[in-house]
């Protein structure tokens, strides 16, 4: 009897050890998530004012006189021509390929916080088994 109840305290243990640890990783995962999500946040944020400043760029406020001839046309190619597609480039493409990432590892995050709450769920149940058996072994001396 002595012996069973040992064992079942030994792996009484165990498991809430188990289940501290796991419980300490989830909060991390959380910790991690909410870092991702507010990093979407802040990039999304970004990628709008990116395309508030191409408006104020490529759209300067030249008077009539400033600009003429040659250097009117000049600076009418770069505004519509290189610097439109630059600017369109940087949101589109990279602020957009790192969205895609981050989402991506947010996903990966909420994939490994399921796991982790399933694992749990499994230990604290496992736990109270174990605490029946034991108060059974208790009862029985």
């Amino acid at each position: 009897m002595s012996a069973d109840l040992y064992s079942i305290n030994s792996e009484l243990m165990e498991v809430q050890r188990l289940i501290g640890a796991q419980s300490l990783s989830l909060a991390g995962q959380r910790e991690k998530l909410s870092r991702l999500e507010k990093a979407l946040r802040d990039l999304h944020n970004s990628k709008s004012d990116f395309y508030e400043t191409e408006e104020i760029c490529s759209k300067p406020g030249f008077a009539a006189k400033t600009f003429h001839g040659n250097h009117a046309r000049d600076l009418t190619e770069l505004k519509e021509g290189d610097l439109r597609k630059s600017f369109a480039y940087i949101p589109d493409h990279q602020i957009a390929a790192v969205e895609d990432k981050i989402q991506e590892k947010i996903r990966m995050i909420e994939g490994e916080m399921r796991s982790l709450k399933s694992s749990i769920s499994s230990l604290e149940s496992r736990r109270s088994t174990l605490q029946v058996r034991k108060q059974e072994v208790q009862s029985q001396t």
